[in-house]
């Protein structure tokens, strides 16, 4: 299969990855110039309903934010993402281990990627609000077709329901789709942004909804992305849209666990859930208490 890559003659060495949660199959590419690259095998719907997206995120240029190299044709039901590889280690473990001041000053490096990312031009029309109304709809008949919930579900529920008219009118934006430390190199230095794997058209505010996996290993980094992204002036409106996605994910977090995760999987998920509703104090709150000044 590999032969029908175009750039097939020019590689070295092909080694599979074993990481991640995704369906995709992932292999390091070595070509004979000592060139390094990601290739990521995807079903061909996936990239003939995202060719446009594709081509935005091909065009970025910032060294720091992983290059969308080529993409295309592999066989009838398979085409491939050729990605650049990123040299370091994964920022989630070690982002801890860096001064305080470090931390927060990654985190505003990492702000400023996102205002690059979100500043590409598009030409998406949406009724956002129409849009969000049925995604939660949806979340909450699979939510609701488990026998199990997390603590605090109606807490949730209620939450998300009270406040979903603050989603009327918001942007579309192209979303990195997974931005946390997860999906970050750090090389001693700087901070690369990788996994372009959930991009889409959405809200840029829902890009800081994975905000729990940032704060577990530093508030400081995560408050270093916000205040990043905004100069220091974070609109009246954010955290409160903000809260209004992480109930959303605690509703649905767990039904994805439940059909598609581990055992670990579902026991995190439930740690979750109580995370994000001490981070706003039983939502009676829309700040979140890790959110300070550093």
């Amino acid at each position: 299969m590999f032969d029908r890559l175009p750039f097939y003659a020019s590689i070295q060495a092909i080694t599979p990855i074993q990481k991640g949660y995704s369906v995709d199959k992932k292999f390091y590419i070595k070509d004979k110039d000592g060139k390094e690259f990601l290739l990521r095998l995807v079903s061909t719907d996936k990239v003939s309903n995202q060719m446009p997206l594709l081509e935005k995120i091909k065009a970025i240029k910032n060294p720091y934010i992983s290059h969308l190299v080529d993409y295309g044709s592999l066989t009838d039901t398979t085409d491939f993402l050729l990605f650049e590889w990123k040299q370091g280690v994964i920022l989630r473990n070690v982002i801890h281990s860096l001064p305080i001041k470090q931390q927060y000053a990654l985190g505003i490096e990492c702000g400023q990627y996102l205002t690059e990312i979100h500043g590409i031009s598009v030409d998406v029309q949406c009724h956002f609000l129409d849009y969000y109304q049925q995604k939660v709809d949806n979340k909450l008949k699979n939510a609701n077709s488990i026998d199990i919930k997390v603590n605090h579900f109606d807490t949730f529920v209620d939450h998300l329901q009270s406040n979903i008219f603050l989603m009327k009118q918001r942007p579309i934006k192209i979303e990195h789709g997974d931005f946390h430390v997860g999906n970050m190199i750090y090389d001693g230095q700087h901070i690369h942004v990788i996994d372009w794997d959930r991009s889409e058209y959405g809200d840029p505010y829902d890009e800081f909804k994975p905000f729990a996996f940032n704060v577990e290993k530093s508030a400081a980094f995560q408050t270093g992305i916000i205040d990043g992204y905004f100069h220091g002036r974070i609109p009246d409106d954010f955290f409160p849209i903000l809260s209004v996605y992480a109930a959303e994910s605690c509703i649905g977090n767990l039904y994805w666990a439940y059909h598609f995760g581990k055992k670990e999987d579902m026991t995190m998920m439930y740690q979750l859930a109580e995370t994000i509703y001490d981070y706003f104090k039983g939502f009676t709150q829309t700040t979140p208490t890790w959110y300070g000044k550093y």
